[in-house]
């Protein structure tokens, strides 16, 4: 996929974490990930991202309404309004 070396390795670490015995907001880790790939302008990457996140087990429920609003806003952010009502729509 897109990802390089280093950053595979990452998503792997990421994925890796059982969120039932994890310390701390779980769901923040998918979140930086995808805002480091938006922040640069890697919008195709970032969206992969989100797209896993949102598969991923969490705690409770608000977790994964937070993964949804921080990729709306991501695609409300960069004016992909086709994108954004994808997700809306989901």
């Amino acid at each position: 996929f897109f990802f390089n070396l280093d950053n595979r390795y990452i998503y792997e670490a990421i994925q890796s974490v059982d969120c039932k015995q994890a310390n701390g907001k779980y769901h923040l880790l998918w979140i930086e990930f995808a805002k480091f790939y938006e922040e640069n302008n890697q919008l195709k990457e970032a969206r992969f991202v989100f797209e896993r996140a949102v598969i991923a087990n969490y705690k409770n429920v608000d977790e994964l309404a937070n993964i949804w609003c921080e990729w709306a806003e991501m695609e409300l952010e960069m004016s992909k309004f086709f994108y954004l009502i994808l997700i809306l729509l989901s």
